[in-house]
């Protein structure tokens, strides 16, 4: 709070849900929240647009197109699972 009352600028940059929201909800005239711009069809814009934080992530789409290749879905019909037992 001190920092705010000086008038400092804050900017949090976050994948916390529960932070993000908590923030939002206090709906002070002073809080800007921003997120990427993502299409329908799930294209990404890389543009910023004003708007509520979100609940959902997309992990899942950068796991898609790092590990998974199109042919993997294809020939499967479903995500590739990996036996993280021996990871440590």
């Amino acid at each position: 709070m001190a920092l705010l009352q000086k008038r400092v600028k804050i900017v949090f940059v976050t994948h916390l849900y529960a932070l993000a929201h908590g923030l939002y909800e206090q709906k002070t005239q002073a809080m800007m929240f921003l997120r990427a711009e993502r299409r329908p069809d799930g294209e990404h814009t890389f543009r910023l647009t004003e708007a509520e934080p979100l609940q959902t992530s997309y992990g899942e789409d950068l796991y898609r197109r790092i590990f998974l290749s199109q042919g993997d879905e294809q020939t499967h019909g479903e995500p590739a699972s990996a036996d993280l037992s021996k990871v440590g």
